[in-house]
């Protein structure tokens, strides 16, 4: 597996743990295509504006990620990228916006790799809706993150304010990345952006946050410059098949004492149970730590339950 598909592809909470240790019917086109390329909003010409819907159309070149099912199948498990092209399904995302919904008749080219098998079904239906958009321009900023060209990616969000709320391919959003490459400083750029500003509890398809990320890289300044710009603190997984976990969670079973005083100052729940029912209390006592440690872990969360009125 390269470096770059490590970055945008946690599984279940251990993943990140180890990682972290290591290192209606069919839809309208919104858009149109004006010799060869798509137009939308101030780029179309004289009397071929289409109305502006959100902030941010998918454009030529944007890249999109939308959730699908056929018929009444699950969503897929992931969230599934294309991109605004001339094919078919390049063509069907044009001028969409975060939020749409659409429907796809059977069609190999676009049914998403987990239902291809069923596109030769008589009547199968794809039904999609828009996760996120990229514009062409803010992918840039990811481009640099993948080949490691860290000065570029500080241009583009320090100089030309490209890419701040951008997502990769797989979803993983670019302050994640940035945090996943220890590059504090590129991180710290994100979350003093203005225009626009980062959204800080932006999460991968399975519900890892950047804070998650930097608790798990034991990143004790890039944890309190998250919280400090208003990260959730409580923040869990959402993936099914992981514990549910919350950061205050990762960071008592690798024993990160500051920074679980870091969570706890910023309103870390000590109770929050994960999937299986356990909270911060259990996970510290279990945790594969020295004594010491657990016992001082302990100490911070009976603090913080008695700041909240209760003790265990």
């Amino acid at each position: 597996m390269s470096a770059d598909r490590a970055i945008a592809s946690m599984g279940a909470h251990h993943l990140l743990l180890y990682a972290a240790l290591a290192g209606s019917g069919a839809a309208q086109n919104m858009g149109q295509w004006v010799g060869g390329e798509h137009c939308a909003g101030s780029h179309c010409g004289p009397g071929k504006e289409e109305a502006k819907r959100c902030d941010n159309p998918a454009g030529a070149g944007a890249h999109v990620l939308y959730s699908a099912r056929v018929d009444m199948e699950p969503l897929t498990g992931r969230w599934v990228h294309a991109v605004v092209d001339g094919s078919t399904v390049g063509k069907e995302m044009a001028g969409k916006c975060a939020g749409d919904k659409f429907e796809l008749a059977a069609d190999p080219e676009v049914f998403p790799e987990e239902f291809r098998h069923r596109a030769s079904e008589k009547g199968a239906r794809l039904y999609a809706g828009i996760v996120h958009v990229t514009s062409a321009d803010d992918f840039r900023l990811i481009d640099a993150l993948k080949t490691r060209e860290f000065d570029m990616a500080a241009k583009l969000v320090n100089e030309d304010h490209v890419g701040v709320n951008a997502r990769d391919a797989d979803g993983v959003p670019a302050l994640s990345i940035a945090v996943q490459l220890r590059q504090p400083v590129l991180a710290a750029s994100l979350l003093n952006a203005v225009d626009p500003r980062v959204e800080v509890d932006a999460a991968t398809p399975g519900g890892y946050t950047a804070l998650h990320f930097a608790v798990g890289s034991n990143d004790r300044n890039v944890v309190k410059a998250l919280l400090r710009r208003g990260a959730d603190p409580n923040a869990q997984i959402t993936q099914e098949q992981s514990g549910g976990w919350g950061p205050l969670h990762f960071a008592c079973r690798l024993g990160h004492l500051e920074i679980a005083k870091s969570l706890l100052d910023f309103d870390a729940d000590p109770m929050l149970t994960g999937h299986a029912g356990e909270n911060a209390f259990k996970v510290a006592e279990d945790a594969a730590v020295p004594y010491s440690t657990r016992k001082k872990i302990a100490g911070l969360l009976n603090e913080a339950m008695a700041r909240r009125g209760g003790e265990l």
